[in-house]
């Protein structure tokens, strides 16, 4: 007698791929047959087939998180949701004129705790031998979050995340998020109930970072534009470093930030990437454009603010470490010098007594503007001929200068010795 066919296991890691119009369908299910059929199309892709795909009954169950004390009965109503929605796939530029209506698993059996399911045939070019303009998914992380609106959210976003930003109409994002029915056609309604809670959740719950921009014709949102930033999580198990007195956050620009829109995720994400300068130079811009009533949005006004520079702080930073360079080899030329000062005034050492030497090297600093306490305290250290050859070549400058020049050529000399 053959033996059955084992079970597919899920196991953490792997992955799901659609083709991005399966990704972007409309439909309405609970977040359990949406997780039920996710995992279908899984085992599809797994096998390399779209009927007789099985499943252990009790692993599904603990896919699904059921933990009630009727297991059956509630897999069973989830089974009939998943198998009964029909959702719509569309194209994004033409929705009225290009759209196939189905269902993704239309049957789905349960017999001696194994579930054998099928997938609509129709599904077969967008799950298999994808080759572009596709999504890969970690069932996982798209389990965690929770809610169906933020299980779409976090899928349609996912498969634009290269593009780093999306867009769509209200009544677009509505249909995407499984929120069209007429409880949600006020955008106060839909935002409050299903928005909100969708972008909190995939912010909190997974590695991708959303700032949304709400478009406006007079006072009716008609366009929702999305920011998509990927954030990169350790690896788990991986040791955490200390961090440094240069990394840590400042906590007031953070909360700022946060005023504005960002959640703290984001605030640190971008003083870390860009420098806190520069995300102070583009918030005191954002706040100010907000005060003269420029900005709606200040959430993406400083986002785009932080991406495209508006505050031209990337120039005053490179100025910054353009002169800081110049000044590092101004300063090596001048501790090479100091050190060839020094080594020829070891060989070349005159005769003449210290007293000659030292008040000659104090009237040359006296010229130069230096104080007589600084002479006095450099001929302590350093002997009265080396100082009088740094003064030598200080000539011509300012005190300032001249004090910072000599007391790098005695400083080095000091080493030496």
């Amino acid at each position: 007698m053959a033996m059955p066919e084992k079970p597919a296991r899920y196991k953490k890691g792997l992955m799901l791929t659609k083709d991005n119009k399966l990704v972007r369908i409309h439909g309405n299910m609970t977040p359990m047959s949406y997780k039920l059929t996710n995992y279908i199309l899984w085992m599809a892709v797994k096998e390399g087939r779209l009927d007789q795909l099985k499943a252990s009954g009790m692993d599904v169950i603990k896919f699904l998180h059921i933990n009630d004390n009727k297991l059956g009965k509630s897999l069973k109503a989830e089974c009939k949701k998943a198998a009964g929605t029909v959702v719509e796939i569309q194209s994004k530029e033409h929705p009225d004129d290009d759209w196939t209506v189905m269902n993704l698993v239309p049957t789905i059996e349960y017999r001696n705790g194994v579930l054998t399911a099928e997938v609509n045939p129709r599904l077969a070019p967008y799950i298999n031998d994808l080759r572009g303009n596709f999504t890969q998914l970690e069932l996982e992380s798209l389990s965690k979050c929770g809610t169906y609106p933020a299980m779409r959210l976090y899928e349609v976003c996912s498969s634009w995340k290269r593009a780093k930003k999306v867009c769509y109409s209200t009544d677009e994002w509505r249909g995407l998020l499984g929120a069209s029915g007429k409880s949600y056609q006020v955008f106060s309604q839909f935002k409050r109930r299903a928005w909100d809670p969708a972008i909190q959740t995939v912010n909190e719950c997974t590695d991708l970072e959303l700032t949304p921009e709400y478009i406006r014709e007079g006072k009716k949102t008609v366009k929702i534009l999305v920011h998509i930033q990927e954030v990169l999580h350790a690896e788990e198990g991986s040791p955490l470093l200390p961090a440094s007195e240069d990394s840590i956050q400042d906590l007031d620009l953070v909360k700022r930030m946060v005023s504005c829109g960002f959640t703290q995720k984001m605030a640190k994400g971008y003083i870390e990437a860009c420098g806190a300068d520069y995300c102070e130079a583009q918030l005191r811009l954002t706040l100010a454009a907000q005060k003269e009533g420029q900005v709606k949005n200040p959430a993406g006004y400083l986002r785009r603010a932080l991406d495209e520079d508006y505050a031209g702080e990337r120039e005053a930073i490179e100025a910054i470490k353009a002169a800081e360079e110049l000044a590092r080899q101004e300063n090596a030329r001048r501790d090479r010098e100091a050190w060839e000062l020094f080594h020829g005034s070891q060989n070349q050492e005159q005769a003449s007594s210290f007293d000659d030497d030292a008040r000659q090297a104090g009237e040359k600093c006296l010229a130069l503007g230096i104080d007589e306490r600084q002479i006095m305290a450099w001929l302590e250290k350093y002997p009265s001929s080396l100082l009088g050859k740094a003064a030598d070549m200080a000539a011509g400058m300012d005190t300032k200068h001249a004090v910072e020049y000599m007391e790098a050529i005695l400083r080095h000399s000091s080493a030496k010795a």
